[in-house]
């Protein structure tokens, strides 16, 4: 079974460059895999379509049973690093950077829920459409004042 495995960092830059195709997943440690697409693989003819899908829908199973959860279709705008308790913000985008969201604070909750790991914020972001506003509560400073900010999902 062919199974992609890097880190979100690499996974982002890839993906935008056009260099994975399938379904990409991510595991509590922020671990990426990629399932490739069956599709593509019946269309150039290596296999049947059907099988082809089938190989994928078995991948995609396996990952999940192993703790990978599929990647969201919606945005927010950031990279914690969850390493930290609790995780620091890095690498702040759009549409969180629109909403007052600063590099370095900390994510004290999404929606209300502590969120420790790649794969519970997956899970979260899976629930929610584009246009859909989640609560982001952050400690920002050394007082790590507590602050919430409405984002909405793109």
């Amino acid at each position: 079974m062919h199974r992609i495995a890097m880190g979100l960092a690499s996974m982002v830059m890839l993906a935008g460059c056009g260099g994975l195709s399938g379904t990409l997943l991510v595991n509590p440690d922020g671990r990426v895999a990629s399932c490739p697409n069956g599709w593509a693989w019946g269309l150039a003819g290596a296999i049947g379509i059907r099988e082809a899908q089938q190989v994928r829908d078995q991948c995609v199973g396996d990952m999940e049973r192993d703790g990978f959860v599929r990647l969201p279709n919606v945005n927010v705008g950031i990279n914690p690093d969850y390493k930290a308790d609790p995780p620091v913000i890095r690498d702040v985008k759009e549409p969180a950077k629109s909403a007052g969201i600063n590099d370095s604070d900390l994510l004290l909750a999404v929606d209300g829920m502590k969120v420790q790991n790649a794969a519970q914020m997956a899970r979260l972001l899976n629930a929610k459409n584009s246009g859909e506003t989640l609560t982001i509560k952050v400690g920002r400073g050394a007082e790590k004042t507590e602050m919430v900010f409405p984002v909405v999902l793109q």
